[in-house]
C-alpha cells in the first residue's frame, strides 16, 4: 500500500478526474485518502472534481481540523472524518451524487449483485433514510452507523458513499457500483432479475479479485482497470 503523501495526492487528482470523466460526478463530489499509520487524511478543497489539482489537496486530522493546504474545505468533509474514526480498516472514502443510487433509494431498493463487478457489495448496501446534506457531525455519525461494516451506503435523496482499502480501489468500486446499479435498474424493466445466490457468490469470490476481501496488495486485475481509466483521461498516441 502506498504511504507516500505525494503519491496519494496524485492518486486523488487522478481519481477525481476519472469520476468526472466517467460521468458519476459533475460539479460536486469528493474522494479522500487516509495517510496510513496516522490520524490524518487528504481531501481536495472545494472544487469541481474534474478540475482538482495537486495543489488543491488539503490535510485534515480526525478532529476535523485543517492542518495543511490552501483553499476552503468541502462542506461535507465531516462525512469523511467520521468514517475514518469509525472504520480503521478504511483508507479511502468516496462520496458522489450518484443518479443510480438516487433512483434505487427513492423506491426503497438497495443494490443487489447480478454480475461479478458487483461482488464487492455482496454483503449489502444499506440506505441512510435521512435526506440531508451531511454538514453536521451528528448527521455523519448517523450515516456511519448505517454504513456499519458495509462497503457502501446509499443516501436517500442525496447519493452514495463508497469506502475502500485505498484510493484507486475506492474509485474503481464506485464506478462498479454505477455499472451494477444500471444493470439492475434496466433488468427490472425487462423482467425479474436473477440475482446471484449466496452459493454462486461464494463460488465466484473464490476465484475473483473483485470480491469483498480487500486485504493485501491491489490485485493485478484491479490495477489493469485503474490504468484503463487513467488512459481515458488523455489522448493516447
Amino acid at each position: 500500500m502506498d504511504t507516500n503523501v505525494d503519491t496519494l495526492k496524485e492518486y486523488l487528482v487522478f481519481a477525481s478526474h476519472i469520476l468526472s470523466k466517467e460521468g458519476v460526478v459533475t460539479s460536486h463530489g469528493h474522494i479522500s485518502a487516509r495517510i496510513p499509520g496516522t490520524d490524518k487524511f487528504l481531501i481536495p478543497a472545494r472544487r469541481t472534481p474534474g478540475l482538482v489539482r495537486f495543489e488543491d489537496i488539503l490535510t485534515f486530522n480526525l478532529a476535523n481540523e485543517q492542518l495543511d493546504g490552501e483553499g476552503k474545505p468541502n462542506s461535507e468533509t465531516i462525512l469523511h472524518t467520521v468514517v475514518y474514526r469509525k472504520r480503521p480498516d478504511v483508507n479511502s472514502v468516496c462520496h458522489i451524487h450518484s443518479l443510480k443510487s438516487l433512483m434505487l433509494s427513492a423506491v426503497g431498493l438497495s443494490l443487489r449483485t447480478l454480475t461479478h463487478h458487483g461482488m464487492f457489495f455482496s454483503d449489502g448496501v444499506p440506505i441512510f433514510h435521512r435526506p440531508v446534506i451531511i454538514v453536521k457531525e451528528s448527521f455523519a455519525e448517523d450515516m456511519a452507523r448505517t454504513l456499519g461494516q458495509h462497503r457502501a451506503v446509499q443516501l436517500r435523496g442525496h447519493g452514495l458513499v463508497v469506502v475502500g482499502p485505498d484510493v484507486r480501489r475506492a474509485c474503481i468500486e464506485t464506478l462498479n457500483y454505477e455499472q451494477e446499479a444500471e444493470i439492475m435498474i434496466n433488468a427490472m424493466q425487462l423482467g425479474k432479475p436473477e440475482f446471484l445466490t449466496p452459493e454462486e457468490l461464494a463460488e465466484q469470490q473464490a476465484s475473483s479479485p473483485l470480491g469483498p476481501d480487500w486485504t493485501g496488495e491491489m490485485p493485478v486485475q484491479l490495477r489493469r482497470m485503474w490504468n484503463y481509466y487513467v488512459s481515458r483521461l488523455t489522448p493516447q498516441v
